[in-house]
């Protein structure tokens, strides 16, 4: 049983079923004795992407809210903790939606499920190996 925050690449390839994403990974978000967290920080990096035209999705937005709902995940919000910790983060990396991710990981306790190794440089837990 663990506790994991999916990146926004593993939200939308896990809803997609996409083939990038590793099976062992969609089993342990699939498997119900894990907690599984979506944070809102990627519903707004995907809103900005597809306003921009750097992301198709395969359903609306609201839809993937929903699915994510639906499927048990807690939806977490950004709050003032995860804000002062992403303060304190070295630059590794300048992605501001992974280091908000990151930061939220730190916080909560929370493995991330990401392919994204620079995430590594950080003192969080990145699955995906």
């Amino acid at each position: 049983m663990g506790n994991y925050l999916l990146d926004t690449q593993a939200v939308i390839w896990y809803f997609d079923g996409n083939k990038h994403l590793p099976a062992h990974i969609a089993n342990t978000i699939s498997d119900i004795s894990n907690s599984v967290f979506v944070s809102r920080v990627s519903f707004w990096e995907i809103s900005i992407k597809l306003n921009l035209g750097k992301l198709k999705l395969s359903v609306d937005l609201f839809t993937l809210m929903q699915q994510c709902e639906n499927a048990g995940f807690f939806i977490l919000g950004l709050e003032n903790e995860h804000i002062l910790e992403l303060q304190e983060l070295p630059l590794h990396h300048r992605d501001p939606f992974d280091r908000l991710l990151v930061a939220q990981c730190l916080t909560e306790d929370l493995k991330i499920i990401s392919i994204d190794e620079v995430l590594d440089n950080y003192a969080v837990e990145r699955i995906w190996k």
